[in-house]
């Protein structure tokens, strides 16, 4: 019963971290849209790698979700963001827990940041040419330019969100909280 409570409480922890590093955000308006700079990434993965995998999904769709659902510009994406932030987290925490003879501890922290975040940027992409292409009947070669500014915007900000993740990562080892708070 303690452990269950302890779960739930961390749920409720970094479901909320995920929505107040989102909500913490700058809107960039760019061709085609706008686009948002934020550490809610940062958050969903940093959930995967510390809590079980399930539990870390769990906290990055919720927080996510939670912030698409009070904010108007997000509103009617809050299903997609449920499902490809818990995929995230989800892919991010087990690739994180593979222990691979010779892996070090920062190669599977960006290994799993990496492999994650593509997963969702293809997500995102699918989500995009079927959103624009099929229901919105935008011509295949705007929502071509589309995909193209979603892709590099979305790589500009991974380059960033792998710097953070890697130190705070490191941070959280070096303060051994990993045996302390028994995420491990």
């Amino acid at each position: 019963m303690r452990q269950s409570l302890y779960r739930i409480v961390l749920i409720g922890l970094f479901s909320s971290l995920v929505f107040v590093t989102t909500s913490i955000k700058f809107v960039i308006p760019i061709p085609g849209g706008y686009t948002m700079a934020h550490l809610g990434h940062v958050s969903c993965l940093l959930a995967g790698m510390l809590l079980p995998s399930t539990y870390g999904a769990i906290s990055a769709a919720l927080g996510s979700s939670l912030f698409d659902l009070f904010s108007p510009l997000f509103f009617t994406s809050t299903p997609f963001t449920f499902l490809f932030k818990f995929i995230l987290a989800f892919t991010c925490g087990k690739i994180y827990r593979i222990k691979k003879v010779g892996m070090s501890f920062k190669l599977r922290v960006v290994l799993a940041s990496l492999v994650s975040s593509l997963i969702y940027l293809v997500l995102h992409i699918l989500k995009l040419i079927v959103y624009n292409f099929y229901f919105l009947n935008v011509e295949l070669y705007a929502v071509g330019i589309l995909v193209l500014k979603s892709v590099a915007v979305s790589l500009l900000k991974d380059v960033v969100t792998f710097f953070l993740v890697t130190f705070i990562m490191e941070k959280i080892r070096k303060l051994n909280l990993f045996t302390k708070l028994n995420f491990e």
